[in-house]
């Protein structure tokens, strides 16, 4: 049998990755494309010369989804195709597709054997689909705005055909598949892009999703070559004593090509373990990085800090008020902490800080303060002595003395708000963290956290 599908995918699946690959995966769902891309391997298997499996997941939505599950597991059987099955449950939470996709990646990836790859059946319609959703959601010049044919393990060998050729294949060799009426539904925004928009565009120029598609495979590769810039220039300024997570040094901004820095910006959220956040944020920080100035924001349950040290993400970190014994090891940010009884090696003017002290507040803040603020009473030995412990808890506020001191000492704001007050029951004796260590050094161990 002979369709101008198989035709123009002979040469594509005689060379790698195709060719030479230890098993191609098929994901499919039952609809006509990915049924069509299942048939087209199968029956190319002598060009390609990969064994081939699929792949189905079962979103347990209904009716449809009984007959899609039931149409593959027969379809594969009778052509001796291994088939791996994947159940997605729905349970409580907003966004049903966004965590369905993701969980049939994750299971996807998961179910490649060494050497094999994924083979998805979108195709140009799908591409030019893509890429009006990623414009109208406001997509700048780094962000992802089309698929990739080929990116990892995923490969896409229908992005440039149309779909008009893959429904004529359908129809030459009789593939068996369904329709699901969801993706007639003008509710989602998908579907009314396909039904409403892309049909008038398609009225004033002749198959404008192939121009499209052919833009977007040179527009990717430019992308993928500007981002391998960035990455070398992101190396320039990764700092990981960025803690919790890394930094990105505040200079990297103004010494960055123009025309990389927004990719390096991208870069930087591909290394974090969240997702970039909002446009409105994105600008934000383009804003603050602009006029030299700090700043932050809620995001993924952490903070995004654009600091006076550069830019990071911390997640949420522990800060509750609690009770600490003597000698006894906590969590405090993103450091351990322990404090031992004074014993009197208390030091109280700032000519005579010692190097455990300047040692410590590096671990804190990544480098060395030039001065501690000057105490204006001292707090003796005997003070700490009689207390049990320390009672840690975030200060209500700050006093000119530690405010004027954490700006002339630079100190990053997402610092500030985590240096404790530090209080004694038995005598009533409270100070801030930094007098504490300026008076008693000896007496404060920290590590940081992993």
């Amino acid at each position: 049998m002979k369709s101008p599908l198989l035709q123009f995918l002979v040469q594509r699946f005689a060379a790698p990755p195709y060719q030479g690959a230890a098993g191609l995966v098929v994901a499919v769902s039952g609809g006509v494309d990915s049924m069509v891309l299942l048939d087209v391997v199968l029956r190319l298997r002598h060009i390609h010369g990969a064994p081939v499996r699929a792949f189905h997941c079962d979103h347990r939505t209904g009716r449809f989804a009984r007959v899609a599950r039931d149409l593959v597991r027969a379809s594969c059987a009778e052509r001796e195709v291994p088939l791996v099955e994947a159940v997605f449950e729905a349970g409580d939470g907003a966004n049903f597709e966004f965590r369905a996709a993701a969980f049939r990646r994750a299971r996807l990836a998961g179910a490649l054997q060494p050497g094999e790859f994924a083979l998805l059946a979108h195709h140009a319609g799908d591409q030019m689909e893509t890429m009006l959703l990623a414009l109208c959601r406001g997509a700048r010049v780094a962000s992802p705005l089309a698929m990739a044919p080929h990116r990892n393990r995923r490969l896409r060998p229908l992005l440039d055909v149309t779909r008009a050729t893959i429904l004529a294949h359908a129809a030459v060799a009789a593939v068996p598949h369904v329709q699901d009426s969801s993706n007639y539904d003008p509710r989602f925004q998908r579907n009314y892009l396909r039904q409403e928009v892309v049909p008038r565009l398609a009225g004033a120029h002749e198959a404008p999703w192939i121009r499209w598609s052919r833009w977007a495979a040179s527009f990717t590769q430019l992308q993928d070559q500007l981002n391998a810039a960035a990455r070398d220039w992101l190396d320039r300024f990764w700092i990981e004593a960025g803690i919790p997570c890394p930094l990105l040094r505040r200079g990297w901004w103004q010494e960055t090509p123009d025309y990389l820095q927004e990719f390096v910006l991208a870069q930087w959220w591909a290394r974090l373990p969240c997702p970039p956040p909002i446009n409105a944020h994105h600008e934000q920080l383009i804003a603050w990085f602009q006029a030299a100035e700090t700043g932050s924001f809620q995001h993924e349950g952490g903070v995004v800090y654009c600091d006076r040290d550069g830019l990071t993400w911390w997640p949420a970190l522990p800060t509750a008020p609690r009770f600490c014994h003597w000698d006894e090891w906590f969590d405090w940010g993103p450091w351990r902490w322990r404090f031992s009884r004074p014993s009197g090696e208390g030091i109280g003017t700032r000519d005579k800080q010692n190097a455990h002290a300047r040692r410590t507040m590096a671990i804190l803040r990544g480098q060395a303060v030039k001065r501690f603020p000057k105490t204006p009473s001292p707090q003796s030995v005997a003070t700490w002595h009689e207390c049990e412990g320390l009672f840690v808890s975030l200060p209500d506020g700050l006093g000119p003395r530690i405010r004027e001191w954490y700006r002339t000492e630079r100190f990053p704001r997402r610092l500030r708000g985590l240096l404790p007050n530090l209080a004694c029951k038995q005598t009533g004796a409270e100070v801030h963290f930094v007098d504490f260590l300026a008076q008693h050094p000896q007496s404060v161990h920290i590590e940081t956290r992993k």
